[in-house]
């Protein structure tokens, strides 16, 4: 989802990424540079499959956990702000014709889904684990009538350098959660998202009852 170059060089990078990063389009942004980039931050919107990602050092993640620690906020209020600027870009993008969001929305909105994922229960256990941060993140946003979207977070170890997930992977990682969280009754995702009926796209059939699909969403 991240589409332009500035320049001849990130041009020539973003080809590079492109070539091992399956279905997305590169848009390289700061310095350009790929060393020491370990994890994948990626967005999920439920209802119509927009998928957005951004590489990161794991070491700028632990940063991000700092700063947000320090901030006094729960990872719900950056996870909730990320979701609301995941709707906006996917406004942005639909008025563009498929264009990119403006560069200081994706920022805000990278940054804010890494705090609300870093700073989760899930990264607690992670960091339980093993000393890095390093791997794929993914916030899941879910539509539900009336609300900002309630957010879920999922975490999967990269081993060795980092594969990009295809947007169709990160779709799949997200169908196998659903799935298992609506098969655990004791699943807080369940008693939260549940109780809320949302609006799935028809891809997760199977994954979540039939009464949460949305036969108007978009169709994979």
């Amino acid at each position: 989802m991240i589409t332009e170059c500035t320049t001849a060089e990130k041009k020539f990078l973003a080809g590079i990424v492109e070539s091992v990063a399956p279905g997305w389009r590169i848009r390289m942004m700061d310095d350009g540079s790929l060393a020491g980039l370990d994890s994948g931050i990626y967005l999920l919107d439920t209802r119509t499959l927009w998928c957005g990602m951004s590489f990161m050092r794991s070491a700028e993640l632990a940063a991000v956990r700092a700063q947000a620690e320090a901030s006094g906020l729960e990872a719900s209020a950056f996870s909730g702000h990320a979701s609301r600027l995941m709707l906006q870009a996917q406004a942005q993008a639909q008025a563009l014709a498929g264009g990119t969001p403006e560069g200081a929305l994706e920022r805000d909105m990278y940054f804010s889904a890494a705090a609300g994922l870093v700073c989760s229960l899930t990264a607690d256990i992670v960091l339980k684990g093993a000393a890095s941060l390093a791997g794929h993140w993914v916030l899941v946003r879910y539509e539900i009538p009336g609300d900002p979207g309630p957010t879920r977070p999922l975490y999967a170890r990269s081993h060795g350098p980092l594969r990009l997930l295809s947007p169709k992977e990160v779709c799949g990682f997200a169908a196998t959660a659903m799935a298992l969280d609506h098969a655990n009754p004791d699943s807080a995702v369940r008693r939260i998202i549940g109780r809320r009926r949302p609006a799935l796209n028809p891809f997760f059939a199977g994954a979540a009852p039939a009464e949460w699909i949305d036969a108007a969403a978009p169709r994979p």
